[in-house]
């Protein structure tokens, strides 16, 4: 496994629905190009998919290292890309601004249950 995606920092900081955020890991491994290839690079696509990884395993995403590294296309999931009309930004007050899709029909952003 590469060394980078080893220590989790979140491991001691996760106490949400454990069945949830896996499901949604799944989800995303299979219509995320760019959690796809970050899952393979750490070496744990296989795992999560078969069921065998447990959420302290999964590589961390930030802004800069996931969101800004990664191309907007290969960010958004399969299934909603055609229900994609407009875009928000943030003020990149940060020093880099990003932007994530408006969908239609949706007033703010999707809901994690919406999506699964």
């Amino acid at each position: 496994m590469n060394r980078k995606y080893a220590n989790n920092p979140a491991r001691k900081r996760f106490t949400g629905d454990l069945r949830l955020a896996l499901g949604v890991a799944r989800r995303a491994a299979g219509e995320v190009p760019a959690y796809w290839r970050l899952l393979k690079e750490a070496g744990r696509l296989e795992s999560l998919l078969n069921g065998s990884c447990a959420i302290e395993e999964l590589p961390v995403t930030d802004k800069d290292s996931y969101c800004l590294a990664n191309e907007s296309p290969g960010l958004i999931p399969q299934s909603l890309r055609k229900d994609i009309n407009g875009f928000f930004f943030s003020s990149g007050s940060s020093g880099r601004p990003f932007c994530w899709p408006r969908l239609k029909g949706v007033s703010q952003s999707l809901s994690l249950p919406d999506w699964l």
